[in-house]
């Protein structure tokens, strides 16, 4: 089942594969004037006309690649719909016949009708995205340097998803476990191979140690992850400049975020805390930003006066930026947006867009 997340992921990369072909194509025939930042920093502006050109075609050839994929997407979980639908329909004779008991019969019910959903939701959110032609009709065109759209496309690849796809994965995990099962004699013989004959106190004392720390670093990695499922967050870009985080909480319990972490109250105890941060042209470090909080939308909200966002279990929660409301020293300034769990970063997202230039 497609995650909000990846919904979001598939639409917004179909959205900047369009916005980037209508930039290049209005750049190329000379419907909009070019921007220092249309080009890539090392190219003389003569060679503009070519690089305009060659980006739209580059461009077309990406969207229809994209398209291809979608509509293989798309055919493939149309077939498992049908496949379902044909199985569904003949329970009742299996039922009938024998050959499958009442109970079963409902069990398997129950999943396919599980899997007509979520693959006929998967068929219709591609049917939707492949009859759109322009970028205002997936939510508003995304204004990027030009030389910015591929790198950004790039983190938005679809996944081409298939059942097949998920028997061969698990055919491959079957076929190792089994490679891996040798009759007990063989595999306890080549253990035995792999210690001295004797084992002395000390070496007793050291294998003993290790186990034990295998199993500390087990219940660490469990209890990080809330025992069931993780916690993921994502920024996407939107129209009118701005960027989306997205958090999804796949545990099962309700966990807190503080966007940004250095603002607002009780920002310090929260689970996981949001933070900007600038590297400046020639520098290496990204340094935090102070002040951000009034250029963080929630619910419709601007600041943190509500402090932390509890989010609880299975849902998700979005936060809005807006770069250009930001003072920043220099125009070519690069931003990012930085996740913290504690003191441990856990993701980083780089923002591509023209900085504002404080005065």
């Amino acid at each position: 089942m497609l995650s909000r997340i990846e919904r979001d992921r598939l639409e917004r990369r179909a959205c900047l594969l369009l916005s980037w072909r209508e930039n290049a194509r209005a750049l190329a025939e000379g419907r909009r004037l070019p921007r220092e930042q249309d080009l890539p920093q090392v190219m003389d502006a003569a060679r503009a006309a070519a690089y305009f050109t060659e980006q739209s075609r580059r461009a077309c050839r990406e969207t229809e690649a994209f398209r291809k994929k979608l509509r293989e997407r798309m055919e493939n979980a149309q077939d498992l719909v049908r496949v379902a639908l044909h199985q569904q329909r003949g329970l009742a004779g299996r039922v009938d016949g024998g050959r499958i008991g009442v109970k079963a019969a409902n069990d398997e019910n129950r999943r396919l009708q599980e899997e007509i959903r979520e693959r006929g939701a998967e068929a219709n959110l591609c049917h939707r995205v492949l009859a759109l032609e322009t970028a205002d009709a997936l939510g508003g065109f995304i204004d990027l340097p030009l030389p910015r759209y591929a790198g950004e496309i790039r983190r938005f690849t679809a996944s081409d998803s298939s059942d097949s796809d998920s028997n061969d994965r698990k055919d491959a995990k079957a076929g190792t476990a089994a490679s891996l099962s040798p009759d007990t004699a063989g595999w306890t013989g080549r253990l035995r191979g792999l210690f001295p004959k004797k084992l002395g106190r000390a070496d007793l004392v050291a294998i003993c140690a290790a186990a034990v720390a295998v199993l500390l670093s087990i219940v660490y990695i469990l209890y990080s992850t809330g025992f069931a499922g993780s916690v993921s967050f994502d920024v996407l870009p939107a129209p009118q400049g701005v960027w989306v985080l997205s958090m999804e909480n796949k545990t099962a319990h309700t966990v807190t975020v503080a966007v940004p972490g250095n603002g607002g109250k009780d920002a310090a105890r929260a689970d996981y805390t949001v933070f900007v941060e600038m590297q400046e042209s020639g520098q290496t470090e990204f340094r935090r930003l102070p002040d951000t909080e009034h250029a963080w939308v929630y619910s419709g909200t601007a600041g943190t006066d509500g402090g932390p966002v509890n989010v609880g279990a299975g849902l998700n929660a979005k936060w809005t930026l807006n770069p250009r409301t930001l003072s920043l020293p220099a125009p070519d300034a690069l931003l990012r947006v930085l996740v913290m769990s504690g003191h441990r970063p856990i993701f980083a997202q780089e923002l591509a867009f023209e900085t504002k230039q404080s005065k």
